[in-house]
C-alpha cells in the first residue's frame, strides 16, 4: 500500500480559498512521489471538490463532532496515514491531540503563531520573528519557517523554467486577483480604479471557483476568467499585478510579477510587510483603508523600467517555487545504501551541477569520461561512497575519503532537494560512521564563504580547527562505541 497523507483543511466565501490551494500543492507533490492523498473538509465548492477527485486525491467530506470527525478519517483510508496535515485556523491542539489516532505524525501549516499547537513540525513561510515563538507554542516540532518553504504549486517553477526573459519596456496588461474569492466586492473597485488611472492598459481579472457571481462586462480591456486552468500564463502575460496579500503572493513572487498587494483580511497585514521589505512588491496597505487614487498612484509609481526589473528579481530571489520539494523531502524519510555502477550518471550529474561546483574545493567541470575512471575505481577501493534517498528518489551522495590528517566526509545534494535538508542527511551520515568506526573523528572541507554547510556541520557536532586560504578544516569528534558494536 502507498503512504498516505490526509489534508485537513475548508475553503469557500467566508473562508477562502487559500487552505485549499495551498495544501493541495502539497497533496500533488506527495502524489507524484506515489503517495495516496485525502482531503477531509467540513466546507469545500463542489468544483474544488471535484477537481481534487479527477487529481486522483480522495474527498471525504465531514460533519458531527471531532469524535465524527477521526472516525469518518478512519474508515475513508482504511489505516493510520503517514501524516495528517492541518491547514485550518479554527482547530489546535485538541484536534492535533485527536490526530494520534489516524496518523503517525502531523503537520500544521500555520500563519497566526496564535495557539499551542502539538505537532511534529511546523510549516510557516510567512514568519518573520524569532524561533523562540514556535518552541513555546509548538515545543520540540521541527521548524519549516520562511519563503524557501512557500507552498507553490509545480507549474509555476515548470513555467518560468521555459518562459521567455520577461519584458519590462512598457506596462501593457495589468492583473488583477484578490483572492479564491471576492471579499466585498473589492474586485470591482480596483478595477474601476485601474480602468480610470492606466486608459493605455488592459486588465485581465482573474477570479476564483468561489467568487460568486461578479459581475463585469468583457470589452476591449477588460477580459475576466473564472478559476483558469493556466495560471502561470495569465502572470506570464501581465506586466503588474494587484493582488492581495494571500497565497498567491508566492506564486506571483516566483513568477516575477512586480506587485501592488493590498491586504484584504487582517492576517495579511504583516504578511505583505514582510514581502514588501524584501522589495519583491509594494505593499499599498489594508483594502477598506485606501483613499480614492492611490492605485492609480503606485500603478505610476512602477511605469519605470528598471523599477518593475528590481522588484521581479527580488521576488525571483525570495521564492524559487521548491518549497513544495523541500517540505516533501521533510515528510519522506532519509535513507543512504552503497553505490553501484548503475549510480554513476546520476553522481555525475549532481557533482556537475554549478551550484555544486560553486562550493566545492575544486570548481571546475568534471568530463564524463574522467568520472566514470574515477567512479568505478572509487568502488573497488573500499572508501565508501552512499547515494542519498528521499523515498525512491536519488536526490545526493556522502564521500567518506581517506585522509592523511583523518578520514573527510562530504556531501552533494541535488538543488531541488535542498533547504532544510542538508542537515538531516549529514547527521544520517554521521550516525551510520559511527555505527561501524565508533571513537573515529571525521573532518570536513568548506569554503569560508559557504554559511549554509558550516551551519549544518556545526549543528551535527563539528568544531572548526583552522583557517587556510579561504577554507575551513572543522573537525567531529569521535563518539562513543553503541552498546554491542565492536570498537
Amino acid at each position: 500500500m502507498p503512504r498516505a497523507a490526509v489534508f485537513r483543511a475548508d475553503g469557500g466565501p467566508g473562508i477562502g480559498m487559500g487552505h485549499l490551494v495551498r495544501s493541495e500543492a502539497l497533496a500533488a507533490e506527495l502524489r507524484r512521489r506515489g503517495w495516496a492523498t485525502w482531503f477531509a473538509c467540513r466546507e469545500i465548492p463542489v468544483s474544488y471538490a471535484e477537481h481534487l477527485e479527477a487529481s486522483g486525491c480522495g474527498v471525504i467530506r465531514l460533519a458531527g463532532d471531532l469524535e465524527a470527525e477521526f472516525a469518518s478519517i478512519s474508515h475513508a483510508i482504511g489505516e493510520r496515514a503517514a501524516w495528517i496535515v492541518l491547514d485550518h485556523y479554527g482547530l489546535g491542539a485538541e484536534w492535533l491531540n485527536g490526530a494520534r489516532a489516524v496518523a503517525e505524525s502531523r503537520l500544521v501549516l500555520d500563519d497566526l503563531h496564535d495557539r499551542r499547537m502539538e505537532c511534529e513540525t511546523v510549516l510557516d513561510p510567512w514568519f518573520v520573528d524569532g524561533r523562540a515563538t514556535y518552541e513555546d507554542l509548538a515545543p520540540g516540532a521541527k521548524l519549516l519557517l520562511g519563503p524557501s518553504f512557500a507552498l507553490v504549486r509545480s507549474e509555476f517553477a515548470a513555467a518560468v523554467e521555459v518562459a521567455p526573459a520577461r519584458s519590462f519596456e512598457a506596462v501593457r496588461r495589468i492583473l488583477v486577483s484578490l483572492g479564491g474569492t471576492d471579499p466585498g466586492g473589492a474586485t470591482r473597485r480596483v478595477v474601476d480604479e485601474v480602468l480610470a488611472a492606466a486608459a493605455w492598459a488592459e486588465v485581465e481579472v482573474l477570479l476564483g471557483p468561489a467568487a460568486g457571481s461578479v459581475a463585469f462586462e468583457q470589452s476591449s480591456r477588460v477580459r475576466v476568467t473564472v478559476d483558469p486552468g493556466d495560471v502561470p500564463a495569465l502572470m506570464l502575460r501581465a506586466d503588474i499585478a494587484i493582488g492581495a496579500g494571500g497565497g498567491m503572493t508566492w506564486e506571483r513572487c516566483a513568477m516575477g510579477l512586480p506587485t501592488l498587494i493590498v491586504a484584504v483580511a487582517d492576517n495579511q497585514f504583516e504578511q505583505a510587510e514582510m514581502v514588501a521589505a524584501s522589495g519583491a512588491a509594494r505593499y499599498l496597505g489594508p483594502l477598506e483603508h485606501l483613499s480614492p487614487g492611490a492605485v492609480g498612484s503606485a500603478i505610476s509609481s512602477l511605469l519605470e523600467p528598471e523599477v518593475r526589473r528590481e522588484m521581479s528579481e527580488c521576488g525571483r530571489r525570495l521564492v524559487d517555487g521548491l518549497g513544495c520539494v523541500r517540505v516533501a523531502d521533510q515528510m519522506e524519510g532519509v535513507s543512504l545504501r552503497p553505490a553501484t555502477t548503475e549510480d554513476a550518471r546520476r553522481v555525475w550529474e549532481i557533482a556537475n551541477d554549478p551550484t555544486v561546483r560553486a562550493v566545492s574545493i575544486s570548481t571546475a567541470p568534471i568530463p564524463w569520461k574522467s568520472h566514470r575512471a574515477w567512479f568505478d575505481a572509487r568502488l573497488g577501493s573500499g572508501q565508501p561512497l552512499l547515494i542519498v534517498e528521499i523515498g525512491p528518489q536519488s536526490v545526493g551522495y556522502v564521500r567518506f575519503d581517506d585522509r592523511p590528517d583523518g578520514p573527510e566526509v562530504s556531501i552533494a545534494l541535488d538543488p531541488r532537494h535542498r533547504g532544510g535538508l542538508g542537515g538531516r542527511v549529514l547527521r544520517t551520515a554521521c550516525d551510520w560512521w559511527d555505527e561501524a568506526n565508533a571513537e573515529t573523528p571525521l573532518l570536513a572541507r568548506i569554503k569560508t564563504d559557504n554559511e549554509a554547510s558550516r551551519r549544518a556541520f556545526r549543528n551535527a557536532g563539528f568544531v572548526d580547527v583552522r583557517t587556510e586560504q579561504g577554507i575551513v578544516t572543522t573537525v567531529r569528534p569521535g563518539h562513543p562505541a553503541r552498546e554491542g558494536k565492536a570498537k
